[in-house]
């Protein structure tokens, strides 16, 4: 028989009926996506169009433009994977170091223990 896990199901619970945390949720699932999947659009976000330079918000450029006719909607969304890659390797990379050197530090403390 298994055993349930009584933490996780009261999880799941508490989540489906906060209608703010699905939406945090399903919003932060749609940046990413758009920031991952950004790349296979064909716009250049450092594609200079002096012709369109600071243009207020319309519909094909949605956040505007800067004194190059730059799109600022597409850099936005290009700075987007470095904040994500930032954010990833600061939460992966102190967990990885913590277990590559955790039997480092074991093997001094056995030491210690055995010079005594």
């Amino acid at each position: 028989m298994k055993k349930k896990n009584r933490r996780l199901e009261n999880v799941i619970y508490e989540f489906k009926h906060n209608k703010q945390a699905i939406f945090a949720a399903v919003y932060l699932c749609v940046i990413i996506c758009v920031s991952i999947f950004v790349v296979f659009v064909n716009v250049d976000p450092d594609a200079i169009d002096v012709t369109h330079k600071l243009e207020y918000p319309s519909g094909s450029h949605w956040f505007g433009t800067d004194e190059m006719g730059r799109d600022y909607f597409i850099r936005v969304l290009y700075g987007g994977r470095v904040s994500l890659l930032v954010g990833v390797l600061a939460m992966v990379w102190p967990g990885l170091e913590a277990s590559l050197s955790s039997p480092f530090a074991e093997s001094l403390r056995e030491e210690e223990r055995f010079m005594r």
